[in-house]
């Protein structure tokens, strides 16, 4: 609820994680809820990189922020340069 949002202090300014972190304040103060309807992404880095590939990235990269290493530095891992 909006309420609970705001009191939260909202969508924190991390680089990357934002979901993660939102989940953790959330869950300090109550149960996880479900939403009732679809949620609907973007499949690009899915199709491009492989189901076994994402999936490694995203346990990576989480593990690594439970262990503390910035946002700003997932976020470079996440979406590497193309130089």
């Amino acid at each position: 609820e909006r309420e609970l949002f705001q009191e939260i202090g909202g969508f924190p300014q991390l680089a990357l994680m934002e979901d993660i972190a939102i989940c953790k304040a959330l869950r300090r103060r109550g149960s996880p809820a479900s939403p009732a309807g679809l949620v609907t992404t973007s499949s690009r880095r899915w199709e491009e990189n492989g189901l076994i590939s994402t999936i490694l990235l995203m346990w990576m990269l989480r593990f690594l922020y439970f262990v503390g290493v910035k946002p700003q530095k997932l976020r470079e891992m996440y979406y590497p340069s193309h130089d």
